[in-house]
């Protein structure tokens, strides 16, 4: 069993590696406040994984030590909660180190620990010359078993979104459910529907961010969270945990992680987003009923607009590379989902069956032409003819004929016809004389 001590020089030395951390506790300390780590950043320093950021809990006004914090540091502030004393901090870019201060409930870290969700969560280290360890639930003790064990009986009733934080932390480290946490998670499950859609939206980010968050998704599936998480989906209208398996597969495999890594908004990158999307895609059909649930979801999570649009684009896009065989259609499917294509696609390389496998392989070389003879002869930043070279060579008036002239010529380019600014030109002159 890991002593007390051996904790604490452990946690002492992951944070004395992190320089934003190690900045951040020596500012503390010149300013006299005193402050408890809790939460994640000291469970994750006994493990290893990096601190990206810290929960400090601290006995006095969190405005004011905030603002001496930032001011001392260059930290900007933001108040989360200035109801509930909870503020942020973060630092300057490029470190992008964040710092969670709030005040410590119930006036001690014991009352405090004893209202959080998790034994592993009520850890905590009181920063200073002399680092201190509060564990009053043995959450180390539970690490060391490999077991997720609740702090109370009501802890999940009392905030329904630990549920999905349980999921987690049992898909990070690997954790079995306590006797009773299961029965706990299946009573608790109807408040879910009443937690706030971006808080919903944070916890399904920082699942789908794992290689392996199939493995969340089936024990929320066994135990039916995903229908409380989707109320307006109805039964059998989700995905399932095969579906994502395999599309994390193709997504590991993906050669391009620029495109899979584009930050979208809320925390999250476009990864995350096709993630999301494979939980409402077998469902999608000529009504588009699927893309519809996808989109009422994410205006639920009040998820950024690239995310919704994008998860409708796919969930409503991904069975035309089972189906075109055209490769005009193609072009046209191509504009229809613009930049979410490559995700569309991944999802219907997931859902096919063998059979079908064999058109999205067509689907997906077809595709590969069309957005190389773009790429080469119609870049979007440098297109070889604007609207302006249509209105003053070829005499067009200002309006929707000019966007209707660009939209054929990009077309017949995608489609194979010859590049270039004459050849474009020349083929507008072409349309424009047909009767």
């Amino acid at each position: 069993m890991i002593s007390r001590g051996a904790v604490i020089e452990y946690v002492a030395k992951a944070l004395g590696e992190n320089l934003p951390a190690a900045q951040f506790i020596a500012a503390l300390a010149r300013l006299g406040i005193q402050a408890w780590l809790v939460g994640g950043a000291a469970r994750d320093a006994l493990f290893g994984r990096p601190i990206t950021d810290m929960d400090l809990v601290i006995n006095e006004d969190p405005a004011q030590a905030a603002e001496a914090l930032g001011r001392h540091l260059g930290y900007s502030i933001f108040a989360l909660d200035s109801g509930r004393g909870f503020y942020r901090l973060t630092s300057p870019k490029p470190e992008s180190f964040t710092v969670d201060l709030c005040r410590m409930r119930g006036g001690s870290i014991g009352r405090d620990l004893s209202s959080r969700d998790f034994t592993l969560n009520a850890i905590a280290i009181g920063l200073g010359p002399a680092p201190v360890l509060a564990d009053p639930f043995d959450g180390i003790g539970d690490l060391e078993k490999k077991m997720l064990r609740p702090v109370s009986q009501s802890c999940l009733a009392d905030d329904p979104l630990r549920i999905l934080r349980a999921y987690r932390l049992a898909l990070i480290h690997e954790l079995q459910p306590a006797a009773g946490l299961s029965s706990m998670i299946r009573s608790a499950l109807a408040g879910l529907s009443g937690v706030a859609g971006e808080r919903i939206l944070m916890e399904l980010t920082k699942i789908t961010k794992e290689p392996d968050s199939h493995k969340a998704i089936a024990a929320m599936e066994a135990d039916g969270a995903l229908r409380h998480i989707f109320p307006s989906a109805g039964s059998g209208a989700l995905g399932d945990a095969q579906l994502l398996a395999r599309l994390e597969t193709i997504l590991a495999g993906y050669p391009d992680r620029r495109y899979l890594s584009e930050p979208m908004g809320a925390g999250m990158t476009r990864q995350e987003v096709v993630k999301l999307a494979s939980l409402f895609s077998p469902l999608a059909d000529s009504t588009g009923e699927s893309g519809q649930y996808a989109l009422e979801a994410a205006h639920r999570w009040k998820a950024p607009r690239a995310v919704a649009i994008g998860m409708k684009k796919m969930v409503s896009g991904w069975i035309g590379c089972l189906r075109i065989k055209d490769e005009t259609q193609v072009y046209d499917w191509l504009c229809g989902v613009e930049d979410w294509a490559q995700g569309a696609l991944m999802l219907a390389q997931a859902i096919a069956n063998e059979t079908q496998l064999m058109n999205v392989e067509w689907f997906e070389a077809t595709l590969g032409k069309i957005q190389g003879r773009l790429a080469t002869a119609w870049p979007p930043d440098d297109p070889p003819v604007s609207g302006r070279d249509i209105i003053q060579t070829l005499g067009v008036a200002p309006g929707p004929q000019v966007a209707r002239l660009l939209g054929l010529a990009k077309r017949a380019v995608a489609l194979g016809e010859p590049g270039g600014r004459e050849q474009a030109l020349e083929y507008m002159r072409r349309e424009m004389a047909r009767p």
